[in-house]
């Protein structure tokens, strides 16, 4: 019997900006190596309502600016990542297929008969709404700190090889220290740690500049708990600096499966061995981290046998109608 199909909805127009959406994408790249096929669709909001954007991005004509540098986006991420766009958005194709949507959509806007959840981020975090799970959903999780109960974990840990600490000064001997303020605010903290450089998510504009301050800084002072800058900095040597961990506990932080995490947080003592010790836990947590990276295909493989298991002991009806948009629109637009 052929195993399903996969489509994989993603917001692909921030893939190199997002290491959530960077996850889904290789979500799908590792699904292919199973032997499945791995569709992939992005999506918008129209008027409140989720709504995948059914259109075929190889042929389709811009009809504006924002349309152009959109479609060029998602052109650019198929080419570069090798995935495959969805083309077939009849519902006999998608009900083929095991469709997966990240938390961060809280509907069905495909109406798949066979869903899985992957909780990228704790539910509710980003947009304060539940979202809505079906009886019959198929829970991934990227880590237990993101969903108490999930079907299977798959926790993505791949890290960009360009943050490294290779040729650099030990972090006792560097100057620049460095501020992050990203969705620390969210939870009200607006302003830098004084005398420090302040980068953001536009800025620096490259992977390459922002390694290059990375492998200089000693202390990286951030307010958002959950960002994968956290870990880069680690990678190129820096000392992350907790200034708040917003909805998050130090007991979540230290429960993601590479942890504990090494950095400073209020109520940590350094003591006159601080920096020698900080080492050894750094290395430590990059060796945790590598393995995790190394296991990232097993880890999908033994995801989507547990779907097959899953989706095989339910009946495959359609789900029960959204209250956000009839279930005859599917949640799709085409333009």
């Amino acid at each position: 019997m052929k195993r399903p199909d996969y489509i994989i909805c993603a917001p692909l127009q921030w893939t190199f900006s997002s290491n959530g959406v960077l996850a889904l994408v290789r979500l799908a790249r590792s699904i292919e190596k199973t032997g499945r096929r791995a569709y992939m669709c992005t999506y918008r909001h129209v008027n409140g309502v989720e709504a995948a954007i059914g259109i075929d991005f190889d042929t389709y004509a811009p009809k504006n600016e924002g349309e152009q540098q959109f479609v060029g986006t998602i052109r650019r991420v198929a080419q570069e990542f090798g995935i495959t766009m969805l083309k077939d958005f009849s519902q006999q194709h998608v009900d083929d297929c095991i469709v997966v949507y990240p938390e961060a959509l809280l509907t069905n806007p495909l109406n798949a008969k066979r869903v899985v959840r992957y909780f990228l981020n704790r539910e509710g975090i980003v947009s304060g709404r539940k979202v809505n799970v079906g009886p019959d959903d198929f829970i991934l999780a990227h880590s237990r700190v993101m969903h108490p109960d999930p079907h299977h974990v798959c926790y993505f840990a791949e890290l960009n090889p360009l943050f490294h600490n290779r040729g650099t000064h030990p972090a006792e001997h560097r100057q620049l220290d460095i501020s992050y303020i990203g969705k620390g605010s969210v939870y009200g903290i607006t302003d830098p740690v004084p005398e420090t450089v302040v980068i953001t998510r536009t800025w620096p504009e490259t992977k390459q500049e922002l390694a290059i301050l990375l492998r200089n800084c000693r202390f990286f002072f951030t307010a958002d708990a959950c960002s994968n800058l956290n870990t880069e900095a680690l990678a190129c040597g820096a000392i992350p600096a907790f200034r708040d961990t917003g909805p998050w506990t130090n007991e979540d932080i230290d429960s993601f499966e590479p942890a504990p995490f090494p950095r400073l947080y209020e109520g940590v003592q350094a003591g006159d061995d601080f920096f020698a010790e900080f080492e050894k836990e750094r290395l430590g947590y990059l060796e945790r981290l590598q393995r995790l990276i190394d296991g990232w295909d097993d880890s999908v493989a033994q995801m989507a046998d547990k779907a097959d298991v899953h989706f095989a002991l339910r009946p495959h009806t359609a789900p029960a109608p959204r209250d956000t948009a009839p279930a005859s629109a599917a949640g799709r637009v085409t333009a």
